[in-house]
């Protein structure tokens, strides 16, 4: 995040969060991509509206970096990217915080909305993990 340079900049971003989040309807949610297989267990019902928004606010922006990618835009591109990270951080902690087993497992937002976790014996490295978009990779290397 070395794009966020100012007090200004921290309220800013706060604010376009804010704003994004609140204005995410139940007919906007972005379905995850995830079908709920057999190797992965399921550790929720379906999930709430907090998580639905942040993860389509999290694929929103993904599609938003790759247009400005596409376009060769590189400093909207890596404010986008910084914002997706907040975003992301934002997400894999609401997750953790509503479901503590989630902690240190990989995860996955399926479908059907449940949160999964894959089981060791079937742990398929190409497994997409898509809540949280160009975050995910910061997810895993926390632990």
């Amino acid at each position: 995040m070395e794009n966020i340079r100012s007090a200004t900049d921290v309220v800013g971003i706060l604010s376009e969060i804010s704003g994004r989040f609140a204005a995410i309807s139940k007919n906007q949610f972005v379905i995850p991509l995830q079908k709920h297989e057999a190797h992965l267990v399921a550790v929720s019902g379906e999930v709430g509206h907090k998580i639905k928004r942040l993860y389509t606010l999290q694929r929103m922006l993904d599609c938003e970096c790759e247009k400005l990618a596409a376009q060769g835009d590189k400093d909207a591109f890596e404010m986008k990217v910084d914002l997706c990270d907040i975003i992301g951080r934002i997400l894999r902690n609401e997750i953790w915080r509503q479901y503590p087993a989630l902690a240190h497992k990989p995860f996955v937002v399926c479908s059907d909305w449940t949160l999964c976790w894959e089981r060791a014996e079937a742990r398929n490295e190409d497994l997409a993990f898509r809540p949280i978009g160009l975050g995910e990779i910061l997810s895993h290397q926390a632990h």
